[in-house]
């Protein structure tokens, strides 16, 4: 398979690839720079097969090395720079990566951590002499060839899982391929778009642009992290024409821009990383941001599925119709499908975007797939026409005197109720029920609103079982690094002794 940025560099080399502050870089030059670094990765070392782990923010070295790294045939390993050092630690000792490859403002989370800073090579200006400075590495003169192998692998992209233990999806090039190809027959992007990249580029969220920009040939603007008035300045300025958010940063995006209404320019906005309050995609549409719900995750190399924008509004619930060449059914208990209808059950995919497995070993990947189909742990439902629309995860969902509960049901009702910003629901262990859902709730400045005078408003709208026992007040829930709440650590702080309640 001939790589798809030495395509695009034969076809398109005038054209802007990365737009990076002032920088802006070629198709050709970007080309240029990923044959550079696969020569310089060559002379650290780095063969095929062999992990190169990248601790950095995003930027445009950060997409050079991922390309890189895939051309020389080894595997790059994006590491999470919100993890703490022991978290960082196990990632490595578990990869045991050929090179890691850091930029100086991540080195602090490894302070001390002399067997693994003593192989670091560093990213950035070489202006300390005791490092190894990525710029100081000769390149090797041997030839980077434009052929690659797509089915071996080629990231691992380290996830939680339903155990909270870090799992490595192990993705071939086939893989982000299909991915990007099926998306840009959904979106209809092409050359002339401009996808702006704020999220990280170590979740499969950014890591996916990287390939839908190579594929489609897709201008990508690189901001290093999410700053709401920086992505209102770029859709003002910079003719963005994509972009990925989560619930949070969509919110965050909205406050920022006002009540004006969103160019016309802006095509294209899908909001995914979980559920999304119905009641914030509506905001959005009113005011022309073309939100499109999408439901994916990391083992489809993002995407699975994604609403239209010609949907009605009644529809802002679902993520819409299977991408492309991506196939979903809905099983039940027993794992059988079961027909469209308005049936819960299991999430099961099945596509040439579908990672073969889990890392375990140098030689040993774990399959994940049944008969081609991997069942994702998502609860969901599939309606007459195909929309899907998905309840959360299995292992979220809590089982109160026999009942399921969905947290993101009750979440929605929370948010609807005025003064509430956002709302979390997580399952606790009770004496008499066995689970009973607790909320975590962000209160809007100058709300006073009560324990009793939020569960009297639930009543309306929610079965008794599903009115959370405990309200908790939080100035900000707590996020993953990719903008999700992040529901362990909220069930970590209600079991803490002495966690303060919502007072009435």
């Amino acid at each position: 398979m001939k790589y798809p940025t030495a395509h695009l560099a034969e076809t398109v080399p005038d054209l802007p690839a990365v737009l990076e502050g002032t920088r802006v870089t070629t198709h050709a030059e970007l080309e240029r720079r990923i044959v550079d670094a696969a020569r310089r990765l060559r002379e650290a070392g780095v063969g095929p097969d062999d992990r190169v782990a990248l601790l950095a923010p995003n930027s445009l070295e950060w997409i050079v090395i991922a390309h890189a790294t895939t051309r020389i045939g080894a595997i790059l390993v994006p590491v999470n720079t919100r993890l703490a050092t022991a978290e960082i630690l196990a990632l490595l000792e578990f990869y045991i990566p050929r090179v890691l490859l850091i930029d100086v403002q991540s080195e602090a989370a490894l302070t001390g951590e002399s067997v693994w800073l003593d192989r670091a090579i560093y990213l950035g200006d070489p202006s300390d002499r005791t490092r190894r400075w990525w710029n100081r590495i000769p390149a090797a003169s041997e030839n980077i060839g434009v052929d690659v192998d797509p089915e071996c692998t080629c990231t691992i992209i380290s996830t939680s899982g339903t155990t909270g233990k870090p799992k490595g999806v192990c993705l071939s090039l086939a893989n982000h391929v299909a991915a990007a190809e099926a998306s840009g027959l959904n979106l209809g992007s092409g050359p002339h778009d401009r996808w702006l990249i704020n999220l990280p580029l170590y979740h499969v969220g950014g890591l996916a642009i990287i390939y839908r920009a190579a594929v489609s040939g897709i201008t990508m603007v690189i901001h290093g992290r999410f700053d709401a008035q920086q992505t209102v300045d770029a859709v003002e300025r910079a003719g963005i024409t994509h972009m990925s958010l989560v619930e949070n940063t969509l919110l965050r995006l909205l406050d920022a821009w006002g009540e004006r209404s969103f160019p016309p320019t802006l095509r294209c906005a899908l909001v995914g990383g979980g559920p999304v309050d119905v009641e914030l995609l509506r905001r959005a549409r009113r005011l022309g941001l073309p939100v499109m719900p999408t439901y994916g995750l990391t083992e489809a190399a993002s995407q699975v599925a994604t609403l239209p924008l010609d949907a009605p509004a009644t529809m802002l619930s679902s993520v819409g119709r299977p991408l492309p060449s991506c196939e979903v059914e809905i099983r039940d208990e027993h794992g059988k499908a079961v027909p469209p209808r308005r049936v819960d059950g299991e999430i099961s995919i099945r596509g040439p975007m579908v990672a073969r497995g889990y890392w375990k070993s140098r030689d040993t990947i774990e399959p994940i797939l049944s008969d081609g189909w991997f069942a994702t742990g998502d609860i969901g439902v599939l309606d007459a026409e195909g929309y899907l629309t998905v309840r959360g995860r299995a292992d979220d969902m809590i089982i109160s005197g026999g009942e399921k509960i969905f947290p993101t049901e009750i979440e929605a009702c929370l948010t609807r109720i005025p003064g509430i910003r956002r709302a979390a629901v997580v399952g606790a262990d009770d004496p008499r029920w066995g689970r009973v859902p607790v909320a975590f709730i962000e209160i809007l400045p100058g709300s006073r609103l009560s324990h009793v005078e939020i569960s009297v408003t639930l009543t309306n709208t929610l079965a008794h079982c599903k009115i959370p026992k405990h309200f908790i007040t939080l100035k900000q829930l707590p996020l993953t690094a990719s903008g999700k709440i992040d529901r362990r650590k909220l069930a970590e702080l209600y079991r803490l002794a002495g966690f303060p309640r919502l007072r009435e």
